[in-house]
């Protein structure tokens, strides 16, 4: 079989030798190509010789018998290109067919390669489990050499357990030193924490009080500073605190790696003394980390101090600023006394705060019991200003109004007057045109105006309107010029062009006075603006006298809002801040205090 196996393979390798496959395949592909272009020259030839048919058959009998020696070329020349073709096309099936007759299937002997393709992987697989199989055998020869090594492990197995149980022991003995250790040093920080706290506290207590019976006087500044000193406490509690759990947690992991170390270096084996080696790095990347935070707090804490002392520098300039702040105003209160008549309700506000506020000043002074009694008539005194402010408010509100309602009176006519003297200006302008013209068409020599014209021009004239006036001149001059050579109207015109030059003229004063009016009034309504938030911030000075404890109603309205934004808009920014915050830095000292208090008990 396999002799006639390898005969059968040495024919066909010797056939498809001399067949020369890639020779063929182009050889075929060059044919194929000549075909290809022969079928497509024959379609186009048989395509004309059908036309040519065509044509042939529509011919008369006459031209039938000249023309067909042509037809019948044609039909000759195609036979022959199809006998040519069909040659070809048998020279090349019959060179095919000479070459792929003896030729054998290639299927089954490809087929037959692969099957010993498959038995030769096959073999060297067989072989490879045969090998592993003698060498499990050989493995498996010795049971009492088994026996051995099983009895030596199970005595290993002993040995680690107790090995274990004693790393067990001294891990858990290092363990609890540590965190004994741990927790006395986390009691002794945490009592000089409270201690630093308490003096912190105190200091803070003291500085707030001093803090608070200095600037009770001025008009409360500081609290900016206060606001300021008490947020950076905070933020240095907060880093104070994670710094806290920084170390809680360094420590947490430090007693988890002595475990780990100890357990480590209580084992056997190099895979042990690497681990041991790793965890020891770790330890220390860890204790640098540790060093690393302290330092870090270290630092907070020397910047707190500095923004500490920083802070005091800040409330001592800031008393000096209240200081120069309070001479200002006491400066300006003394300088409203020079106010004119125009502002009387400015001097009565001044003269009300200066005399009301010292008079209680003094009266507390002396008798302390009618503190009371001249609280509520403040409150009264108060209320009573306000509503006059509030009255005076409106009445210039609506004088402001009846002011805009005049200026857009004034503006109108001034708009009217401007228009108006447009048309006049066109007029007179046409009235120059129409003098030229009739200047240009009058005769040398023109006879002087009837009396009886010019009457009824000057009625006319008088009757109607200046437009009119001009338009029916115009009118009357062109046909008298048409009609009547001799007579002129040019003393009537020159009449009619005086009075709208002096009509002019007095438009022209009219309006300048009108843009004096309406400057006057835009100067009026900026000096009423001012006078307005002036008024405002009286009020506003009035309202907040008592903090908050007595409510001063103003009517609100967009005016108001506009006043009260411009307002917002002049004061202080610290001052602006200062009013809404108070309260909360009252209530956060009082809770403040309470906490302490509870900690020191």
């Amino acid at each position: 079989m396999p002799e006639s196996s390898g005969n059968s393979f040495q024919r066909a390798l010797a056939v498809w030798r001399n067949v020369n496959l890639s020779t063929l395949q182009k050889q075929l592909h060059s044919q194929g190509s000549e075909i290809i272009e022969g079928q497509k020259e024959s379609l186009l030839k048989r395509k004309d010789l059908s036309q040519k048919t065509k044509d042939f058959r529509k011919l008369s009998e006459e031209e039938k018998t000249g023309n067909i020696k042509g037809l019948l070329k044609a039909y000759q020349s195609e036979i022959d290109a199809l006998t040519k073709r069909s040659k070809v096309s048998e020279s090349a099936f019959l060179s095919l067919h000479n070459l792929l007759a003896n030729a054998p299937d290639p299927y089954p002997l490809l087929e037959l390669m692969l099957d010993q393709a498959i038995a030769f992987d096959e073999t060297e697989h067989l072989a490879k489990e045969n090998a592993e199989l003698k060498k499990q055998i050989v493995s498996q020869s010795d049971v009492a050499d088994l026996e051995r090594r099983l009895a030596k492990a199970q005595e290993d197995v002993v040995a680690l357990s107790r090995e274990k149980e004693h790393a067990k022991e001294v891990e858990m003995r290092a363990l609890f030193e540590e965190k004994e250790k741990n927790w006395a040093e986390r009691e002794a920080e945490l009592h000089r924490q409270v201690n630093e706290a308490r003096d912190l506290v105190r200091d803070m207590a003291a500085s707030h009080e001093a803090t608070q019976a200095r600037l009770s006087a001025h008009d409360k500044k500081t609290d900016e500073g206060l606001i300021g000193r008490l947020a950076e406490l905070d933020i240095a509690a907060s880093d104070l605190e994670r710094a806290n759990l920084r170390i809680v947690q360094v420590e947490r992991r430090n007693e988890e790696l002595c475990s780990e170390i100890a357990a480590l270096r209580s084992g056997k084996g190099t895979g042990a003394e690497v681990k041991a080696e790793k965890f020891q790095e770790t330890l220390k990347v860890l204790e640098e980390d540790y060093h690393n935070l302290t330092r870090v707090l270290e630092r907070t804490n020397l910047e707190r101090r500095i923004e500490s002392e920083k802070l005091q520098k800040m409330i001592a300039s800031l008393e000096k600023d209240s200081s120069r702040k309070g001479e200002d105003l006491n400066t300006l209160r003394n300088r409203e006394s020079w106010i004119s008549s125009k502002q009387d309700l400015y001097f009565a506000i001044s003269n009300t705060q200066l005399i009301e506020f010292s008079t209680i000043e003094e009266e507390i002074s002396e008798n302390p019991s009618t503190e009371e009694t001249l609280r509520t008539s403040l409150e009264k005194l108060l209320l009573s200003t306000n509503k006059k402010l509030n009255n005076d408010l409106t009445l210039l509100r609506v004088s402001r109004s009846d002011l805009e309602e005049n200026l857009l009176n004034l503006q109108t006519d001034l708009d009217l007057a401007n228009r108006e003297l447009s048309d006049q200006k066109q007029l007179a302008a046409k009235l120059e045109e129409d003098l030229s013209r009739i200047q240009d068409r009058r005769p040398p020599t023109l006879g002087a105006p009837s009396v009886i014209g010019t009457t009824r021009h000057s009625r006319s004239i008088r009757q109607s309107s200046p437009a009119d006036s001009i338009i029916n001149s115009r009118e009357d001059s062109l046909s008298g010029v048409l009609e009547k050579p001799d007579t002129s109207i040019l003393p009537i015109i020159t009449q009619q062009r005086d009075r709208f030059r002096s009509r002019n003229s007095e438009l022209e004063d009219e309006l300048r006075q009108q843009f004096a009016t309406i400057s006057a009034l835009r100067s009026e309504v900026q000096q009423l603006q001012k006078d307005n938030l002036q008024l405002y911030e009286r009020s506003r000075y009035l309202g907040d006298y008592r903090r908050g404890d007595l409510a001063i109603t103003v009517g609100e309205g967009s005016q108001l809002e506009r006043y009260r934004n411009q307002y917002e808009k002049s004061v202080n920014p610290f001052e602006n801040f200062r009013g809404r915050v108070v309260f909360f830095v009252h209530s956060l000292a009082d809770s403040l205090r309470k906490q302490l208090e509870s900690c020191d008990r």
